[in-house]
């Protein structure tokens, strides 16, 4: 019995020591999960559950101190405090994430950053988002990403966008591609949300070729990781790419898959806009 007991625990210890050892706790797996459900939840609209989610990722992130997470999700709960008009939750998030950054670590101050430009892009302010969405050196490359993909399209719309700034944009984006087969956790629609920005920048040069390449990149994207406000707006830019190229037919088709989706959504302001340039391309209205 001794000598069984004795192999027992040699066979334990030797299977022991092959077991890979963990990078992280299992709560920053799950908080990982809730933050990527939030962030779902939100882009369909679902704001009460991706409130409890955020609140549920933030408590497992301050579970283990995690700065970055705990950050991100505040950034989360203060745009959801914006769409539903609470300026007084969307002040205490702020001034929650201002301490935290000022007191711990001022390289986390991306996330006010990008909070104040999202808080720019509800008012449509594009000359305080082309000032405001400034790089600096220190910042992770998903920051980058989001902030290149914002300026570019602000810069579009005020006629100021560039070439480079476009290759720069898809630089950024095909370097998360990479990354994010080795991340935990990623949000493959900032990678959409970037070839969106440089097909509509080369859409407002005319060079529709490149525009309906990226647009299109942009449309499979957002399909295969079930991003469908992002897939909405993708058909709505294919098919005024298209409509501009002369080719109407397939312009009609992806406005009316635009529609079909937004009609889904129940995004009403999205729907009419697009039904507004249905009837323009069928001559149905002045």
């Amino acid at each position: 019995m001794r000598i069984s007991l004795a192999i027992f625990v040699l066979c334990c210890l030797a299977a022991c020591s092959t077991l890979k050892q963990p990078t992280h706790p299992q709560a920053k797996f799950d908080a990982d999960s809730f933050l990527a459900m939030a962030q779902e939840q939100e882009a369909g609209g679902d704001l009460s559950a991706a409130t409890q989610s955020y609140n549920h990722a933030s408590e497992l992130y301050s579970s283990f101190g995690s700065v970055e997470g705990k950050l991100s999700c505040m950034t989360g709960l203060a745009r959801l405090a914006l769409q539903e008009g609470n300026a007084t939750e969307y002040s205490k998030a702020v001034t929650g994430m201002s301490r935290l950054v000022a007191d711990i670590d001022q390289t986390l101050d991306y996330h006010l950053l990008l909070l104040k430009l999202y808080e720019q892009q509800t008012r449509k302010d594009y000359a305080g988002m082309s000032a405001t969405a400034e790089l600096r050196e220190y910042f992770p490359l998903y920051a980058k990403l989001q902030i290149s993909t914002i300026k570019l399209q602000a810069d579009s719309y005020l006629g100021l966008s560039s070439s480079d700034m476009a290759r720069e944009l898809l630089k950024y984006g095909n370097e998360y591609r990479k990354q994010m087969k080795k991340l935990s956790w990623h949000n493959a629609a900032l990678v959409s949300s970037a070839w969106h920005a440089v097909a509509y920048h080369y859409y407002l040069n005319k060079d529709y070729l490149k525009a309906d390449r990226y647009i299109r990149d942009a449309c499979e994207w957002d399909y295969r990781y079930a991003n469908y406000p992002g897939l909405g707006h993708g058909y709505w830019l294919m098919g005024q790419i298209q409509a501009k190229g002369n080719n109407s037919t397939t312009a009609l088709s992806n406005l009316r898959k635009a529609e079909i989706i937004f009609e889904a959504l129940q995004d009403d302001t999205a729907r009419r806009a697009v039904t507004s340039e249905i009837a323009r391309l069928k001559g149905e209205t002045p």
